[in-house]
């Protein structure tokens, strides 16, 4: 059954009688069915409830409810009108032939298939060879790895050249939506860069959202089931939450972290007043439900955290471990002062001693 204002507006629209009962009308006058007199009152009648109509189902639409569904859609539209990830469908990831095979692109292909589960992606497939002997070796690799890929198109190309991150980069001007970079665990790497410095330039100069995956310890099933994004309330981890909801399925449950760091010994200012760090404390609470409530928009499973501990690096590296964490989703931005990629010390902590992988959603701004 209707409710009164949905039967209204069916009866707005519907009381429109239009051209149709002015032909009839009209046909009837001919054959001498209908009088003068009739006729006039049947076109008058056409006449002014096509132009009440109109203004009827203007009032009346705009006082139906949405249904939840409705509602729903229109929030996420709201909150991805106001994000630099609102869409993704063009997708560009850049692979060298690696000795392991198809093993060592397990991360990157679970990540886009489940990517791909929510959106229609069209990833394109790069290889960088240094001689164009040796093109069709980078076409057989890519043709060996794109069964992995289960995604709406995949398309595969080689490139001729010496200069990867140029080459890059200006692939990347071809109106791609994000570029996603698979970076292996090199430990050694701990204050000197941040991945290496192909992907350390790329990331500083990508006119596209960068999405760099840190590569921990999978197997061939890998797919990333409980996602942890820590957050603190900035833009950067607002976008990694809202990229962890596109790429979440109904199975898929994101935690939402904020680490309140413990005042240290000899720390002035306001930690000083413990009335100011319950104010903190409480700000920081609101902050990751906020987060959380927007998951539920997106119709993902949510869990919301708030940890207080000494050192923002070491607790999320030990929630991540003791919770079961599949994926850590970290959103940065660019720190200037510097000819190398840094993102903060303790992003580079956690993307080099994660266990699971790590993935860092850079979106440079300036460059957009």
């Amino acid at each position: 059954r209707l409710k009164p204002i949905n039967a209204l507006s069916f009866g707005a629209g519907m009381n429109a009688r239009g051209a149709m009962e002015i032909l009839i009308a009209t046909i009837g006058l001919s054959l001498g069915i209908l009088s003068q007199d009739l006729f006039s009152m049947i076109v008058i009648m056409a006449m002014v409830t096509s132009l009440m109509a109109p203004p009827m189902l203007r009032w009346v639409v705009k006082r139906i409810p949405p249904d939840q569904d409705e509602e729903r859609r229109l929030k996420q539209e709201e909150i991805l009108s106001n994000s630099p990830i609102q869409s993704l469908n063009r997708v560009l990831l850049p692979v060298r032939i690696d000795p392991e095979g198809i093993s060592s692109r397990i991360v990157e292909a679970g990540f886009l298939n489940l990517l791909g589960s929510q959106h229609k992606l069209n990833v394109q497939l790069m290889n960088i060879q240094n001689r164009a002997s040796e093109k069709q070796k980078g076409l057989d690799y890519l043709n060996k790895i794109s069964p992995l890929f289960n995604v709406d198109k995949i398309q595969t190309k080689t490139v001729i050249g010496d200069n990867p991150a140029e080459i890059i980069l200006a692939e990347t001007k071809a109106g791609y939506d994000l570029l996603v970079l698979g970076a292996p665990r090199d430990p050694n790497r701990l204050g000197v860069g941040l991945f290496n410095p192909i992907i350390d330039s790329v990331v500083r100069q990508s006119p596209c959202a960068t999405l760099v995956v840190s590569k921990g310890t999978v197997n061939w099933q890998w797919s990333p089931k409980r996602i942890l994004v820590p957050v603190n309330g900035n833009a950067p981890s607002r976008n990694a939450a809202q990229f962890a909801f596109q790429l979440a399925d109904k199975e898929t449950v994101v935690i939402i972290l904020n680490v309140l760091e413990e005042r240290r010994q000899g720390f002035r200012g306001i930690f000083a007043n413990p009335f100011r760090v319950s104010a903190i404390e409480r700000v920081q609470h609101e902050i990751v439900e906020e987060i959380a409530t927007m998951g539920e928009i997106f119709e993902t499973k949510t869990e919301s955290v708030v940890i207080s501990a000494r050192a923002y690096d070491r607790e999320v590296l030990r929630f991540a471990e003791t919770e079961d964490i599949d994926l850590i989703m970290i959103g940065t931005e660019i720190r200037s002062g510097s000819n190398r990629l840094f993102l903060g010390s303790r992003v580079e902590n956690i993307v080099h001693e994660a266990v699971c992988p790590v993935a860092v959603l850079n979106i440079n701004e300036s460059a957009i």
